[in-house]
């Protein structure tokens, strides 16, 4: 083994070190930005992107009605586009002070002219 490869190999070992200090579980990554709308029930439905680090789905994946992240195609279909969401607060615009405070602790979300408090 090679120099250039020992040292690679440990590069990896702690990306991967680092990755799991940030207590990320399975089929989840660390970011800076994370999409609260990555969920099974909102499949669909676009959301600004939340510029709070943590925990997020990686590609294909959303998160299911327990809170872990599935492949999207075992997502199932919902009836209902609001099903899911715990409050849905009529702005117009989307104030994002009037969101913050109802939806404080839970991520919320503008989307259009709504705002949306959701489950994480």
């Amino acid at each position: 083994m090679n120099k250039y490869t020992l040292t690679l190999a440990f590069g990896l070992f702690l990306l991967s070190i680092l990755e799991l200090s940030r207590g990320c579980r399975l089929n989840e990554q660390f970011t800076e930005c994370f999409n609260p709308c990555n969920t099974c029930r909102l499949i669909g439905v676009h959301c600004s992107i939340i510029c709070e680090s943590g925990c997020d789905c990686i590609q294909g994946h959303r998160r299911n009605k327990f809170g872990v992240c599935i492949p999207e195609h075992l997502c199932g279909t919902s009836k209902t586009p609001e099903e899911g969401r715990e409050d849905i607060v009529q702005e117009r615009p989307c104030d994002t002070r009037a969101c913050s405070r109802r939806c404080h602790p839970r991520p919320w979300a503008c989307n259009g002219p709504r705002c949306i408090c959701l489950n994480r």
